[in-house]
């Protein structure tokens, strides 16, 4: 009774090895003309572009999988780098935007202050006098209402070497005198402002101006 369970024990591996070795030499044969075939399907135009297509669609699965995968992904460290490339690059674009607004703002604002622009005046009298800048706004609203073509004092002109002095001239209304810009420079809103700025430094105070010395100009710091 034990020999016949035996010999059915020993029956039954036998088949089974048989079916592995028979899967084994299925499988390496399968194998063999599956290499076979890529080999010769490789060698050919047509098959390369296949092959290129197939290991593209493998490449983008793994990647769709991997980004969606879990914070150990392979890919994490990539995705947060490009991510953050993405952020810095628009950063950078929004400064740039923000510095290509404020360069055109000052070119509008150098190109107002040349013309003549009363906006462009006082924000340069503002900047350039600081502190001290509404008492210089109320001084050149007295003394031209802020006009950059300005000229007065005409009683006052003399001629000396076939050169007329005397007339007063831009936002300061400045004295052309021997020694100082000629009027076409004064006549520069810019220049003169400038110009006033030096006079008003080198004597302390606004009193040059008749406006400021004669007291008129208190009735302007309210309009300003």
């Amino acid at each position: 009774m034990k020999r016949q369970v035996l010999n059915k024990i020993a029956v039954a591996i036998n088949k089974i090895v048989d079916w592995g070795i028979d899967l084994a030499y299925a499988t390496a044969h399968t194998v063999y003309l599956i290499t076979n075939r890529m080999y010769r399907e490789l060698r050919t135009k047509k098959g390369r572009a296949y092959s290129l297509r197939v290991l593209l669609i493998i490449l983008f699965s793994f990647v769709v999988v991997e980004i969606n995968a879990s914070n150990n992904s392979y890919l994490n460290p990539l995705v947060k780098a490009w991510s953050n490339d993405e952020v810095r690059i628009e950063e950078l674009e929004r400064k740039l935007q923000k510095t290509n607004q404020e360069i055109l703002e000052l070119q509008e604002y150098k190109q107002g202050l040349l013309q003549g622009d009363k906006k462009a005046i006082i924000a340069y009298i503002r900047q350039k006098f600081g502190d001290n800048s509404n008492l210089a706004l109320a001084v050149a609203d007295c003394e031209s209402h802020l006009r950059a073509n300005a000229v007065g004092d005409g009683q006052l002109a003399f001629t000396h070497n076939g050169i007329e002095y005397g007339r007063s001239y831009g936002v300061f209304q400045i004295r052309h005198l021997r020694g100082r810009p000629t009027p076409d420079y004064l006549l520069n809103a810019k220049n003169n402002i400038d110009y006033a700025h030096k006079m008003y430094e080198e004597q302390g105070g606004f009193q040059a101006w008749a406006c400021y010395s004669g007291g008129y100009y208190q009735k302007h710091l309210s309009s300003l």
